[in-house]
């Protein structure tokens, strides 16, 4: 089975290191919770994957061949934690220039991009400008676009992130349609708990290391838990009852 891996990637910003020596690897079958508070180092680890930061060590394969992000070949695809999407181009031809970047011939392309807006529910907004959709809309029209070459493999980082709940379930499933279908999912996280119905395996991240990897089961597994015991994060909370009883007496 195909498989994804990143070892010993380090990334350091002025002798200190934002990541250190991450290692992970997932296969077509698995959905990755990559979870981490704010400025724990996911968002880095993405960016080094995929050379938007110049590593300082370590390496990515795909199958055991090195990863190169401009290898069509590899099927890699990205949702970054903003879509980023031209505002004034219209959804059709939006996945129109990704499919040309893309290199698909027209006729497929035009076939793709009719079943990706049946999919994705964005049929009747086609030929809607992109700035005229609601967050969730312009988020399913970016992973529409991912969609394009077909990808064996998706990284998104923060892919809910200021939607409301209803966008975000959407999402959520979404992705888990996707899964089954035989797609790879590495998502980052901060918010913890919505994940834990899709994810089957989950790495935490904290202050650029990762200090918890395995498999992950919601049906027995607790996320919340989990990350409280190797991160902590709520310790100064811990006497907040005998706080508030201070603060209300009379």
């Amino acid at each position: 089975m195909e498989q994804f891996t990143v070892k010993n990637l380090t990334k350091q910003f002025n002798k200190t290191s934002g990541i250190d020596k991450i290692n992970f690897s997932f296969n077509l079958t698995d959905i990755v919770g990559f979870v981490g508070a704010n400025g724990a180092g996911k968002t880095t680890t993405i960016k080094a994957i995929f050379n938007e930061l110049k590593t300082s060590a370590g390496e990515v394969t795909v199958n055991g061949e090195p990863f190169k992000i401009y290898n069509k070949d590899n099927k890699i695809g990205f949702l970054p934690d903003s879509t980023n999407l031209p505002q004034d181009i219209k959804v059709k031809e939006y996945l129109e220039l990704v499919g040309i970047l893309a290199k698909i011939n027209s006729k497929e392309l035009k076939e793709r991009i009719m079943l990706l807006l049946d999919m994705f529910d964005l049929t009747d907004s086609k030929n809607k400008l992109i700035r005229e959709l609601s967050a969730g809309m312009q988020k399913r029209a970016a992973i529409a676009g991912v969609m394009i070459f077909k990808p064996k493999f998706i990284f998104m980082d923060e892919p809910t992130a200021n939607l409301d709940v209803e966008a975000r379930i959407e999402i959520l499933n979404i992705i888990k349609s996707l899964n089954q279908k035989g797609i790879g999912f590495f998502i980052t996280t901060h918010i913890i708990d919505e994940l834990e119905k899709i994810i089957n395996k989950l790495i935490i991240i904290e202050a650029g290391t990762i200090v918890y990897e395995t498999d992950f089961n919601h049906k027995k597994d607790n996320i919340m838990e989990i990350y409280q015991k190797y991160v902590g994060g709520w310790k100064e909370r811990k006497n907040l009852g005998t706080k508030l009883d201070s603060f209300f007496a009379e």
